[in-house]
């Protein structure tokens, strides 16, 4: 059973990638370009939350997906952050967080894994909280290693955050 685990956390990490992965403009929606540039979004209402004996994956629920329309400047660089925390119900503040960001609209980024011999989560007998906040942004600031969208012009094109109970 043991064995079975990291392949069933594969097959759903892939899932969600797959299922969130929608064609997308490249990150820089052109450096010759001005003016509004309209993206069509892929955004979800729900999250997905599987845990395993000794792991806790969290991701975007697929089957929420839902179209949305955002308007950013073209000569902007385009991308997704994410923060995602997990904490036991009525204590956020033992939360761990972990933060992803990417050029893109890619809303994938945020599926991570917790494992209690890494990060002491999951606990037998006890459920978690998982919250996500999302943005997709703007930026002027050039993608490079690492990336710090915020070190310059930054603006939130959509925002959601999402909360889900471990069932």
């Amino acid at each position: 059973m043991a064995t079975e685990l990291p392949s069933l956390v594969v097959v759903v990490a892939t899932a969600l990638l797959a299922a969130c992965h929608s064609p997308r403009p490249s990150a820089s929606l052109g450096a010759d370009a001005s003016g509004p540039a309209q993206l069509s979004l892929r955004v979800p209402a729900a999250l997905m939350v599987e845990r395993g004996i000794d792991s806790l994956s969290t991701g975007i629920d697929p089957a929420t997906l839902g179209l949305t329309q955002v308007t950013a400047d073209a000569a902007t660089v385009v991308g997704v952050e994410t923060r995602t925390r997990v904490f036991p119900p009525g204590r956020p503040r033992e939360a761990l967080e972990r933060r992803a960001v990417g050029p893109g609209t890619d809303l994938a980024i945020g599926a991570t894994t917790w494992s209690t011999t890494k990060d002491g989560i999951p606990q037998p007998d006890t459920k978690y909280v998982v919250e996500m906040r999302i943005i997709v942004f703007e930026t002027d600031v050039p993608v490079a290693a690492p990336w710090d969208p915020h070190a310059g012009n930054f603006k939130p094109l959509w925002t959601r955050t999402l909360s889900q109970a471990e069932e």
